[in-house]
């Protein structure tokens, strides 16, 4: 599939999710549940087509309807949300948490490495006090902020939190289970990364040294 008929496709779901958060929102109002999963359909996309600003702006408003139909007490709080919403500190903020995960991930993409990892770090505070420090999906956010701590080149920030991801995942999953194999695959990749990274600091010192440029996750160049 060529790069065309690849935003194409994007373009066409997009399409049809703002027509049908069009017609949602003529039929329940701008701020009803059922508009959460073609939002997120469409963040999707936004993010995909490289869109930021409205991928965020979409992050934004599905925060707004988590907070307007689950917040105890809220004016909305018993009138025109879905039957089966709980609502609780506790639901409304692992929702939040989850919309922080993808506003890191977006800031990700933008290499905006230390936003990113604020709202990552938060969102593993909030699942830390919800489901534990020793949860799966906590163990599994370690993984995500070493992929964030790598992209920023803090290879020892990095390393700490995939040992404890590691060591948690295993003990919750065992050592032959999808995940342990993937965080396997990733810490090799992380110690690659840190040597090629500690190779360019010791040429760069080196008098007549030669410059290596080179992306986190990319092989070095050895050209110019």
């Amino acid at each position: 599939m060529s790069a065309r008929d690849v935003r194409n496709s994007y373009e066409e779901q997009l399409n049809y999710c703002l027509q049908t958060i069009e017609r949602l929102e003529n039929k329940h109002g701008s701020h009803h549940m059922s508009l959460l999963t073609p939002l997120y359909q469409a963040f999707g996309v936004y993010r995909g087509l490289y869109m930021t600003t409205e991928a965020f702006d979409t992050l934004n408003r599905i925060e707004e309807i988590y907070r307007k139909h689950m917040t105890p007490g809220g004016e909305n709080a018993d009138t025109g949300s879905h039957p089966y919403v709980v609502r609780s500190d506790a639901v409304l903020h692992y929702h939040l948490a989850n919309v922080d995960i993808q506003r890191a991930f977006l800031c990700l993409t933008l290499q905006q490495w230390s936003e990113a990892e604020s709202y990552l770090k938060n969102a593993f505070a909030v699942k830390c006090t919800l489901l534990g420090d020793k949860s799966l999906q906590t163990m599994l956010l370690k993984a995500d902020l070493h992929t964030i701590f790598v992209h920023d080149l803090k290879f020892k920030d990095a390393t700490l939190v995939m040992d404890e991801a590691k060591q948690g995942i295993t003990k919750l999953m065992g050592a032959e289970h999808f995940y342990s194999k993937v965080l396997e695959a990733l810490d090799s990749r992380l110690w690659t990364l840190w040597a090629l990274d500690e190779a360019r600091r010791s040429i760069e010192k080196t008098p007549g040294g030669k410059h290596v440029d080179w992306e986190p996750g990319q092989p070095p160049s050895l050209d110019s």
